[in-house]
């Protein structure tokens, strides 16, 4: 990073007079070690000497994602329902709610729509696959199945309650929302060699119909194979060469397609100088 940044520790309020709230266990996205300004960890006590490490960088966890580099962007994923101003980066554009839940209640409350309690039979082997908000076809229109009641494993009879039926634009958004696979495709790290004062990491690159062309490939390191960082981007020719370490050290590749995504992270290899 081009500057260090203060270190940002989150703080939970109950009202406007800042009083510590209780928070209950919640969930984070862990987006690596960030640079920071310096600070310290300290031993001993009033009667025992300690000693002070200095620390540059401290974990950065988040309700936003990274998809590249080291703060959030508009793309980023969300764990929360609103989003909240970003602490570092910006506030990405999607949410819990619009990914799961803004189609389903513009639909509910939709004067184009309406709930329909039907009767039907699903075979037990269809029935065990289907899951609520499943788009179904009945009579010619298409509905969300909001719930399967009173359903019989001998006969397969049950009771239907469908929402709809889905309008055009909603169904075709519907349809743009459903996830796809990262078309940036993981690469392989082969071997991590050592060749006089330098080492080679040799990598196969992600392959298949939908992987997109790579751009550039970055290393990353680790001591603990779960920290990572030192991001060292360069081509997408194997092997790629660097200095070798002074302590044990983990590597891995993450392939940069198209110039917009990045692929998930390969897997690790341990070099020991």
């Amino acid at each position: 990073m081009s500057q260090k940044i203060p270190i940002y520790i989150p703080t939970y309020i109950s009202d406007a007079a800042y009083k510590p709230a209780r928070v209950l266990p919640r969930l984070f996205f862990y987006n690596g070690m960030v640079e920071c300004e310096t600070w310290y960890l300290e031993s001993g006590s009033f009667t025992e000497s300690g000693v002070t490490i200095a620390q540059d960088a401290f974990p950065y966890f988040d309700n936003y994602s990274v998809v590249s580099g080291s703060f959030p962007t508009a793309g980023s994923n969300s764990l929360l329902f609103n989003n909240e101003a970003a602490s570092y980066g910006e506030i990405p554009t999607g949410s819990l709610y619009t990914n799961y839940w803004e189609t389903y209640v513009s639909l509910l409350y939709n004067p184009k729509t309406r709930l329909l309690n039907c009767s039907a039979i699903i075979p037990l082997a269809d029935y065990t696959k289907m899951e609520l908000n499943d788009i179904v076809n009945f009579r010619g229109n298409y509905y969300h199945l909001r719930a399967i009641n009173d359903y019989s494993l001998k006969t397969g009879e049950c009771q239907l309650q469908l929402l709809g039926p889905i309008i055009a634009d909603s169904f075709d958004a519907a349809i743009a929302n459903t996830p796809v696979t990262n078309p940036c495709c993981t690469p392989t790290l082969n071997s991590v060699i050592q060749s006089g004062g330098s080492i080679n990491l040799s990598f196969t690159l992600g392959t298949g119909g939908t992987c997109s062309n790579c751009v550039a490939t970055t290393i990353q390191t680790s001591t603990d194979n779960i920290n990572w960082s030192g991001n060292n981007t360069a081509g997408c020719t194997s092997p790629r060469t660097l200095s070798v370490p002074s302590v044990p050290t983990y590597y891995r590749i993450i392939t940069n397609c198209d110039g917009s995504t990045t692929s998930d992270p390969s897997n690790s290899i341990l070099f020991t100088p």
